[in-house]
């Protein structure tokens, strides 16, 4: 952000090196500076009771849940974008506990790209359980919480909404 100029920034709230949250507020702390504003739009997997406030404290404009729902996405851009109020609501997922035809979509179709998907799931899936349980017997919370999110987000790429 130094070297160019932006219209618009998608922040994730977990990076390797700073938070979205630690990172938006240099971004605020520099505008101080230099009178602008760039609109962030957190992208998080973070959808509890008050996340969305945190994000909007943070200095964040708007907010977009993962799984990135397309719609969600330009819906939060454009109110930003476009100068308007975000709707003040948090964008709930859908209700199924898994969508197949929403999984199905979100592969162009592919049933056989799908199965694959699933099949690398299913053994990823196996390690990362793995992960969590010796970070839980190392009491370290926070490599539970980096496997956590990874589980989280692959489990999201199959619309099984249910799982969060």
């Amino acid at each position: 952000m130094e070297a160019r100029s932006f219209d618009l920034v998608l922040m994730d709230l977990q990076m390797p090196e700073m938070g979205g949250l630690e990172a938006t507020g240099i971004i605020r702390e520099r505008e101080k500076d230099s009178g602008g504003h760039i609109p962030v739009v957190a992208m998080t997997a973070h959808v509890m009771k008050g996340d969305r406030q945190r994000c909007l404290a943070a200095g964040m404009d708007a907010y977009a849940p993962k799984p990135v729902q397309p719609k969600t996405l330009f819906e939060a851009i454009d109110s930003v974008v476009a100068g308007a109020e975000d709707d003040g609501g948090v964008h709930a997922p859908p209700a199924p506990a898994f969508d197949a035809a929403e999984a199905l979509r979100r592969v162009g179709g592919d049933e056989e790209l799908l199965l694959k998907i699933v099949l690398l799931f299913q053994e990823d899936s196996a390690r990362t359980l793995a992960e969590i349980r010796e970070a839980i017997d190392a009491c370290d919370p926070a490599r539970v919480q980096r496997a956590a999110h990874s589980l989280k987000g692959s489990v999201g790429n199959f619309a099984a909404c249910g799982a969060y």
